[in-house]
């Protein structure tokens, strides 16, 4: 506390961004950023997944695309950067590291033209500044070209990222591959979840265990090796 008023505790960079809201002034609201897009194709499927806000900047995600909005600046609805990519977006995690890093996976554009972007395999994993709107790091997904639905998240220092088959984890400084679990199973995995503050046993992965249906085991996967902390059903 300082002057009765909560402050957010000092933070390691890769650490995952945790905010302390103060009471607003008043009820009453003001639009802070607006953005309009324009769609190219009528009736194609464009995805607009993904928003995240830093100390200064408000990035959304559409398309094969991300922007940022510089918060406060006279022309707020003008993006300050604007990030494409090879192909549409196809998962997002909501968590931002204490410097302003979030990770996005992508379809990498497979060959030639597509009639509906939404159908390419979910390939390519990209973590992004948010407040410079710069690319630091991109890598091809293990098992790339198998699975249109993945999910992707975050803890302290690590990217995970699960679909049907497999899974893998990134470090957050670098994107050096830490583990991939893509060996042939019965068994899907369905989705990674983590936070703040996670423990060493962390994220945790849902998977999916034929035949008897939507009977669910979680595993917890131990950073940095990925092998399973501890196991229920």
């Amino acid at each position: 506390m300082s002057d009765g008023r909560p402050v957010a505790a000092r933070q390691a960079p890769e650490e995952i961004r945790e905010t302390v809201e103060t009471r607003p002034s008043s009820p009453e609201g003001r639009m802070a950023v607006s953005c309009t897009e324009t769609l190219r194709t009528v009736g194609q499927n464009v995805p607009a997944m993904g928003t995240w806000a830093t100390d200064t900047v408000f990035a959304k995600g559409f398309g094969s695309g991300l922007k940022g909005f510089r918060l406060g600046a006279p022309q707020a609805s003008t993006p300050a950067w604007d990030l494409p990519l090879p192909g549409p977006l196809c998962a997002v995690t909501r968590h931002v590291s204490a410097d302003g890093r979030t990770a996005v996976a992508y379809a990498g554009g497979g060959d030639g033209p597509v009639t509906d972007p939404l159908t390419l395999p979910c390939d390519r994993l990209a973590v992004v500044d948010i407040d410079t709107g710069e690319k630091l790091w991109d890598a091809e997904l293990p098992g790339a070209g198998t699975s249109l639905a993945v999910n992707v998240t975050m803890t302290d220092g690590t990217v995970a990222v699960a679909w049907g088959q497999g899974s893998a984890a990134y470090e957050l400084n670098g994107g050096k591959r830490l583990w991939a679990d893509g060996a042939p199973s019965a068994c899907e995995d369905k989705g990674f979840a983590a936070d703040a503050g996670c423990s060493p046993s962390c994220p945790a992965v849902t998977r999916r265990l034929p035949p008897t249906g939507w009977r669910r085991s979680i595993r917890a996967r131990a950073r940095p090796s990925g092998r399973t902390g501890w196991r229920g059903e």
